[in-house]
């Protein structure tokens, strides 16, 4: 047991699958937002850092905390509503994209997901989105 344990602490091997997916770009002055607002969203709900990192990295956990922080950040980015649903603006990122159709149709359909809280409900909806879109968001490129 002890051999297999220095194995996988040895040897670079990937336990998870890579997301293969093409990524459509945020710009940088939404994602400097993105991270500003993250940041105060952090303070405000006292969470800890970790929780800005798998906000951008979408591994939230299915907790109240991760929850309320997804809420905060899409909500005060204008990402989502009060209701916890994902407005237009989020689809305005994918314009030009060549799976802009693609998105919108599940866009749509992920936003017909309702329940007893807009807080559990922008939950739902962005796993959805996340799972079924044909592509990911990532941060601009900036190259120095």
């Amino acid at each position: 047991m002890i051999w297999l344990l220095m194995v996988y602490l040895i040897l670079p091997i990937p336990l998870v699958e890579l997301d293969t997916r093409p990524v459509v770009h945020i710009p940088k002055d939404l994602s400097d937002f993105m991270t500003k607002t993250a940041f105060n969203c952090m303070i405000k709900l006292q969470t800890s850092s970790i929780m800005v990192k798998r906000f951008f990295e979408f591994q939230l956990p299915d907790n109240e905390a991760s929850k309320k922080f997804l809420y905060c950040v899409s909500y005060e980015t204008y990402l989502a509503d009060e209701d916890g649903h994902m407005s237009e603006a989020l689809l305005r990122l994918f314009d030009g994209s060549e799976h802009a159709e693609e998105v919108q149709k599940v866009f749509e359909s992920c936003n017909k997901i309702k329940t007893k809280s807009p807080v559990r409900t922008i939950f739902e909806v962005a796993n959805c989105f996340y799972k079924n879109s044909p592509v990911v968001l990532g941060p601009d490129l900036v190259r120095y």
